[in-house]
C-alpha cells in the first residue's frame, strides 16, 4: 500500500534557533511508519541534513531569500498533508496552500494570526477562545500533543539528590542572548553546587567566555561542556542531574518528560505564555519571569527546593505521559482519510437512504420525536426541506458507498446541526469527519452568511455525538429538556 505523503515545512538556524526544526523532526518521527515524511527547509546544515535523512524519507531544498514561498507552493500536488512551523507563515500563505487541496497543519507558539488550517497543535495548556481560526479547524492543545523525540516519551529511572547540588544548564543551540554565561556565573557564587552541565549548540558564538569563566572556577565545581547532543545522550545526561535551569522551549518539555525538577523562565516573547501556563501548577518547576534579568541565587533553588519537599508525600501524575505519539498520528488518520470522503449535495433520488437512516432504532431513540416515521410523511418532509432556502443537506460517499449525511437549517441567526451515521460505518470516526467536511463547505459556500452561531442538539445518553463535538471545538452551553430527555447544547460561534 502506497503511503501518503506528508511535507514538513520549518527552518532552523543561528538566526531563529532549532526549536522548530527538532519539534518539527520529532513529529516526523511519529509519523514516518504511517507516512512517507518529506522535509522542505531553507540552507539546511550538514547537521540538519543528517538528522533529516535518519528521520524522513526525502528533503527539499528551498532557496534562501523570499522565493523559498512560491518555491514550496510549486512542489505541492493537493493530495499531501502540509505542516507549518514558524511566525512567518501567515494567514494568506496558508489559503494558497489549502486552495491547491492540501490539508494543512499549523504547529503554533504564540496564537498571533487567522488560522484557515484544518489542524492546529500547541503545547501549551490553553483556552480554545483564545484562538482565532476557521469553524472546521480543530485545536489540539496542551502536553496531551507534546511534540518530543522518542527519548523523551519514556520514563527512565532518574537518581536526584533532594539538596539539588547538580544542575544542568541549557538556552538552546545559539543562546544569542548569552545566558549561558551570565547564569553560569551565578551558580558560581553558589557554594552547594557541586556539577554543572552545560548545553551548547554548534551556532554558539560565546565560546571563549565560556571556558574564561570555567577556567575562572578555579576548579570548585565539575563543569563539562556537551554541543549538538542527539537525543539518546541528552536523556542519560537528565537523568544524572538533580534539576535544570531552562527556558520555556521545547527543552523544558524534554526535562519536565522526565520528572525532574526546574527552574525556568522565559527570554523571548514566545515562551512567555508556557511560563505563565506552568506557574504554581506544579510542584517541580518554579518559575521566574524573564531570565535576561533574574537573578539565580541560592533563595531560588531553596524555593525549588520547597516546592518538591512539600509534594514528595503523595505520588502525582506525571506532566506529560508519553502517549502524544499516539493521539498524534489519529489525528492525521482523520486527515488523511478526508481525502477519501466525497460529497455532494441531497437529491429527491435520496428520500429513500434518508427515510431508512431516520427509521433506523438507534438515531429514533436519541431523536426528540422518537416515533416510527411513516414513508409518506417522510416524502413530504424531505421535499419541503429540500426546497427550502434555510436548509442545505450533505451525503457523504467513501468508494461511492453512503455513509452518512449532515443537515444544516437556519433559524433567525442559528444554524442547527443534525447529522447521521449509516450504521455500517459507526465506531470507525465519521461523525467527526463529516461533520467536519461539512462544516468546510457551508463556509466555502457562503451558508453561513448573516449567521452569528451554529447549534448542535446530543441526547445527555450518545456519547458518540457528545464526542464528534467536543472534538471540533464546540462549547457546550447548556441543557434543554425535550419530551423528558435531557439534550447537551453544543455551541461555536462564527
Amino acid at each position: 500500500m502506497v503511503k501518503a505523503n506528508i511535507i514538513l515545512r520549518a527552518d532552523g538556524g543561528e538566526t531563529i534557533g532549532m526549536g522548530h526544526f527538532i519539534r518539527t523532526l520529532a513529529l516526523a518521527e511519529m509519523l514516518k511508519h504511517e507516512y512517507h515524511c518529506i522535509y522542505a527547509t531553507k540552507k539546511p546544515s550538514e547537521y540538519q541534513k543528517e538528522e533529516i535523512d535518519r528521520i524522513c524519507h526525502d528533503i527539499i531544498e528551498l532557496p534562501d531569500n523570499e522565493d523559498h514561498y512560491q518555491a514550496f507552493l510549486g512542489y505541492l500536488n493537493g493530495d499531501e498533508i502540509v505542516i507549518l512551523d514558524n511566525y512567518y507563515f501567515d494567514t494568506d500563505y496558508q489559503i494558497k496552500i489549502k486552495k491547491k487541496g492540501c490539508k494543512l497543519v499549523c504547529i503554533d507558539d504564540l496564537h498571533d494570526k487567522h488560522y484557515v488550517a484544518d489542524l492546529v497543535i500547541n503545547h501549551t495548556p490553553l483556552n480554545p477562545s483564545l484562538f482565532s481560526c476557521e469553524i472546521y479547524t480543530r485545536l489540539r492543545l496542551g502536553f496531551d500533543y507534546v511534540l518530543l523525540r522518542k527519548h523523551f516519551l519514556t520514563h527512565g529511572q532518574s537518581k536526584r539528590e533532594t539538596d539539588l547540588k547538580h544542575v544542568l544548564l541549557g538556552f538552546g543551540g545559539a543562546d544569542f542572548n548569552n545566558l549561558t554565561n551570565r547564569i553560569l556565573v551565578d551558580l558560581l557564587q553558589i557554594d552547594h553546587i557541586e556539577s554543572v552541565d552545560i548545553l551548547i549548540g554548534n551556532a554558539y558564538k560565546n565560546l571563549d567566555e565560556l571556558h574564561k569563566n570555567i577556567t575562572n572556577s578555579s576548579g570548585t565545581k565539575k563543569i563539562s561542556v556537551h554541543k549538538d547532543l542527539d537525543s539518546k545522550s541528552l536523556v542519560e545526561i537528565i537523568h544524572n542531574i538533580d534539576f535544570a535551569i531552562v527556558p520555556s522551549s521545547t527543552l523544558l518539555l524534554e526535562i519536565i518528560s522526565q520528572d525532574v525538577p526546574v527552574i525556568t523562565g522565559y527570554y523571548v516573547n514566545n515562551q512567555m505564555e508556557l511560563a505563565s501556563s506552568l506557574r504554581e501548577k506544579y510542584s517541580r518547576v518554579l518559575v521566574v519571569d524573564n531570565l535576561n534579568e533574574v537573578l539565580i541565587d541560592q533563595v531560588k533553588i531553596e524555593s525549588l527546593k520547597a516546592m518538591i519537599s512539600a509534594t514528595n508525600h503523595g505520588r502525582k501524575a506525571r506532566m506529560i505521559d508519553g502517549e502524544s505519539p499516539r493521539r498524534i498520528v489519529k489525528e492525521f488518520n482523520v486527515l488523511s482519510k478526508e481525502f477519501q470522503i466525497q460529497s455532494r449535495k441531497a437529491s429527491q433520488d435520496d428520500v429513500k437512504v434518508y427515510f431508512d437512516w431516520a427509521n433506523e432504532k438507534a438515531v429514533r431513540n436519541f431523536s426528540i420525536n422518537k416515533a416510527e416515521i411513516a414513508f409518506e410523511d417522510h416524502s413530504s418532509w424531505f421535499k419541503n426541506k429540500l426546497l427550502s432556502e434555510d436548509t442545505v443537506m450533505y451525503i457523504f460517499e467513501e468508494s461511492n458507498n453512503a455513509i452518512g449525511q449532515v443537515r444544516f437549517d437556519k433559524k433567525g441567526k442559528n444554524i442547527y446541526i443534525a447529522y447521521s451515521i449509516d450504521k455500517k460505518y459507526r465506531g470507525r470516526g465519521y461523525g467527526k469527519i463529516i461533520l467536519k467536511l461539512a462544516l468546510e463547505k457551508i463556509l466555502h459556500e457562503n451558508i453561513i452568511k448573516n449567521s452569528s452561531c451554529i447549534i448542535g442538539e446530543v441526547h445527555l445518553k450518545n456519547e458518540a455525538s457528545t464526542k464528534v463535538f467536543t472534538d471540533l471545538n464546540f462549547t457546550q452551553a447548556n441543557f434543554e429538556i425535550h419530551n423528558g430527555d435531557k439534550y447537551y447544547v453544543f455551541k461555536k460561534d462564527i
